[in-house]
């Protein structure tokens, strides 16, 4: 037997938490993917650089 309490538990506050903190982690990853896509430079074959293609969102 499991001696939960589920009364004492907002459920709609830990699904708002637990949305914002998925947010957040979501554009965390994704400032620190389009900062590490800038800082690897990608050269042609002539040795030229180009610029990467751009992810289709």
């Amino acid at each position: 037997m499991a001696g939960w309490e589920l009364a004492a538990v907002d459920l709609d506050l830990v699904g708002l938490i637990l949305r914002a903190v998925a947010f957040l982690g979501m554009a965390v990853y994704v400032s620190v993917m389009r900062r590490r896509r800038k800082l690897v430079p990608v050269r042609r074959a002539d040795g030229r650089r180009r610029r990467p293609p751009r992810p289709a969102l």
